[in-house]
């Protein structure tokens, strides 16, 4: 819907009024298009859909929007999308859920959370040397690397379990 659909004569009638204060999207769109800024009376309209709270995050507030991380919670996609676009980097409260969902986990342990582990390690060379190990660990029949794994991301071990069963199963292992 373009903000055009709810405007007569570029004006806010009634019936377009109760439309931004009542749908998400719209008030996402009308904040993001017309105010170009933060819309504070919509926000608690906007948090009542994950997708437009996400949105609204990256494309109004640009950054963190502590309120509407619950509702983003809800949905591994938005949790990968809002770690790799908002935060721009891991979100650690988060991680359990997008663990839900083999293919964000993955998306999340290859674009966010590596280069988060390389950025803030002062072993990075040796690190980028095991995690081109891990790739070849999930492409051949072999478990050693399980326990370096852990090592290196201790804070993180039931990722860590999930992306090795996840390895597991694409290599035919139970």
């Amino acid at each position: 819907m373009k903000i055009n659909d709810i405007l007569e004569n570029n004006e806010i009638t009634d019936t377009s009024h109760h439309k931004l204060i009542t749908d998400p999207y719209v008030a996402y769109y009308y904040a993001r298009e017309v105010i170009k800024g933060r819309w504070h009376e919509a926000e608690p309209i906007i948090t009542k859909s994950p997708v437009d709270a996400y949105q609204y995050a990256r494309d109004v507030i640009k950054g963190r929007w502590e309120e509407a991380e619950p509702i983003i919670m809800t949905d591994p996609g938005l949790v990968y999308c809002y770690a790799n676009n908002v935060i721009k980097g891991r979100w650690l409260e988060a991680e359990p859920i997008i663990m839900t969902e083999p293919y964000w986990a993955h998306a999340y342990y290859t674009i966010v959370m590596i280069p988060s582990v390389l950025k803030s390690n002062p072993n990075s060379k040796q690190i980028f040397k095991l995690l081109m190990d891990i790739t070849k660990y999930c492409n051949d029949d072999k478990s050693e690397y399980d326990d370096l794994i852990k090592q290196v991301f201790p804070d993180s071990s039931i990722m860590v379990d999930k992306w090795i069963n996840y390895g597991n199963k694409q290599r035919g292992k139970k």
